[in-house]
């Protein structure tokens, strides 16, 4: 998402580590792993939304979403279409719904409600931290009253909250047009009723301090009703409403008031020199030509105080101008020498006083821009102190490797002591369909059942080995994916209680290495290596496996080869095709996990 240029209008805190936030911003644009686009009729195109990613998609969004729908939808299902190019995404749910019926309790808001609901299951069971949903079916086409979809939305969300058995981190982003008032203003009141209700914990959380993503260049957090983000970069891109420019009004050419001043241009740096030196020490100026609507000139003197008393009267300035945005420098921590944790400090201090003080409406996003990465990793620091101490630690990690969390999945049934179980899934359940609908996809097999694998050491081992090769890849190249593995009845027990076990390697082909082989295809797995038993049942996994950077394999490779002139640098799977793998082999015992089992005839 680009944050640059959006504010969060609110902030809703779900229980169970669930976090909402309500945006301004476009639904297309968001770097989450999935977001939600309506249809009418199965038809993926019938929606501004749907003609939005069909044209960021370059024409492939109709023949992946045919493909993976493999037959018409009812309404409050979805079609669930992953690597579409151009969007920021892993993942777009394609949700069929019903235009408005005049009946808030009538089969259109129903359908909302369950499609809801279905997606937020898939999301579980896909593994998904995070989730992003326009306002749906508010527009020409469905006309839904705002009042109606907002509480929906927020209601859904606060009850899949409240029955969540984990508190892994899960963020909900609802993003409101900014053209659309009438869903802002639906919003704040939904929030309203719903915390009166019990469903929503506060609409301005009981934590100061909400951190809500890490990266390694970025944190954003809430404080209080605002969003705050301490970012790596030039403050001259900060894309606010008002950028804050430090100087002592004697050498304007020095440090980052240079940089502004140029960015700025003449006349901007003519009026300020006009100016000479305020007798408060602080002034405004137009922006020229650096892309704000205003900049604010100070001097804070190297001094905590000065700091933590101008940045808050700066913040005051901007809510009674009525802009939305401001970006701050890490100030005096360059040519003025100042401690950079002690002038975030006071930078933090007095940010948070303004905003308990006025509690913003038109002020939404504080971003404070840092050139040097040591100077920002110290501002970040601080501020994730503040986060931890204010009772809640970060919930996005996105982008680097996340502080390692042994949690079971949250779907799972509880485990009261127990190490395995294995669960057999109704078929009713959209757990179930989900995983039977990708069966189904290569297959004309006839399902006798499904069951859920629930091993907690297998599950620990590969969450470790996850975390691995997180930290060495990064989140871009994890390479989580559910593939295919058949089997026999007789290795059922040892996969489930043991791992998929790389000995067996070469029973029945190992042309591309001598691993564990996965396909992308049930149709695949199932036809090969699938051998009936006495009574003609057949069996295969949909597994989690890592595939993380992969190359094409050979007969004779034991492990994949290095990718380059590092030798412990090795690559983490091989394929059958670089471009369009069809099978995947793996070396590492705990590199997938045996999710469901699959007894089909």
């Amino acid at each position: 998402m680009d944050v640059l240029n959006q504010g969060a209008a609110s902030g809703a805190s779900i229980k169970a580590g669930v976090q909402v936030e309500i945006v301004q911003g476009t639904i297309e644009n968001q770097q989450v792993d999935a977001l939600v686009s309506p249809m009418v009729g199965h038809d993926p195109l019938s929606t501004r939304i749907g003609k939005t990613l069909r044209n960021m998609t370059g024409g492939q969004l109709e023949a992946k979403f045919h493909k993976e729908a493999g037959g018409a939808t009812l309404p409050s299902e979805s079609v669930v279409v992953e690597g579409l190019p151009g969007l920021k995404c892993k993942a777009v749910f394609f949700l069929n719904l019903l235009c408005w019926d005049c009946d808030q309790h009538g089969s259109a808001a129903q359908t909302l409600r369950q499609g809801i609901k279905k997606i937020l299951a898939i999301c579980n069971i896909r593994a998904y931290s995070s989730l992003a949903l326009p306002v749906l079916g508010t527009g020409a086409l469905m006309h839904f009253p705002h009042n109606i979809t907002s509480t929906i939305l927020l209601e859904e969300v606060g009850v899949y909250g409240q029955n969540r058995a984990s508190r892994s981190p899960f963020l909900v982003r609802i993003i409101v047009h900014p053209k659309d008032k009438e869903s802002n203003q639906a919003f704040r009141s939904a929030q309203g009723v719903l915390h009166q209700r019990g469903f929503i914990s506060s609409v301005n959380p009981g934590f100061f301090y909400q951190c809500v993503s890490v990266t390694n260049d970025e944190i954003t957090t809430m404080m209080g009703g605002v969003k705050l983000q301490i970012v790596c970069g030039d403050i001259i891109n900060a894309g606010t409403d008002v950028i804050v420019n430090t100087t002592n009004f004697k050498n304007l050419c020095a440090g980052v008031s240079k940089a502004i001043l140029t960015a700025a241009g003449p006349a901007v740096h003519a009026e300020l020199t006009q100016v000479g030196i305020p007798a408060d020490f602080i002034c405004t100026t137009a922006a020229g030509q650096l892309g704000c609507k205003e900049i604010i000139h100070a001097s804070f003197k190297r001094k905590a105080e000065r700091i933590r008393n101008t940045c808050k009267k700066i913040l005051q300035f901007c809510e009674s101008k009525r802009f939305e945005s401001v970006a701050f420098p890490a100030i005096n921590t360059g040519q003025a020498g100042m401690i950079s944790g002690e002038a975030c400090k006071a930078m933090l201090d007095g940010m948070a006083s303004a905003i308990r003080e006025m509690n913003p409406n038109s002020l939404s996003l504080i971003r404070i821009v840092i050139l040097k990465q040591r100077v920002f990793q110290a501002f970040r620091s601080e501020l994730e102190s503040r986060c931890q101490q204010d009772g809640q630690s970060c919930l996005s990690l996105k982008g680097c490797a996340a502080p390692l969390a042994l949690e079971l999945p949250p779907h799972w049934e509880p485990m009261k002591g127990e190490a395995f179980k294995k669960v057999e899934l109704q078929p009713n359940s959209p757990e179930y369909q989900e995983v039977a609908k990708g069966f189904h996809k290569t297959t004309q097999y006839n399902i006798q059942k499904i069951e859920r694998v629930q091993n907690v050491y297998l599950w620990h081992a590969f969450s470790i080995c996850r975390y691995r090769i997180l930290s060495k890849n990064g989140e871009a190249e994890l390479g989580e994916k559910l593939l295919y593995h058949g089997t026999s009845a007789t290795s059922c027990n040892s996969i489930e209680r043991d791992r998929f076990d790389r000995s067996y390697a070469g029973k029945h082909a190992a042309i591309y290495g001598k691993g564990v082989y996965f396909a992308v295809n049930a149709s695949y797995s199932a036809n090969k290596f699938s051998p009936a038993d006495k009574s003609g049942l057949k069996r295969l996994y949909v597994a989690r496996v890592l595939t993380g950077r992969y190359t094409v394999g050979h007969p004779a490779m034991k492990t994949p080869p290095p990718r380059g002139a590092e030798a412990a640098d090795c690559f983490d799977s091989l394929v059958d095709n670089q471009q369009q793998p069809a099978i995947f082999v793996i070396f590492h015992d705990d590199q997938a996990y045996p999710e469901y089992l699959i007894t089909f005839s």
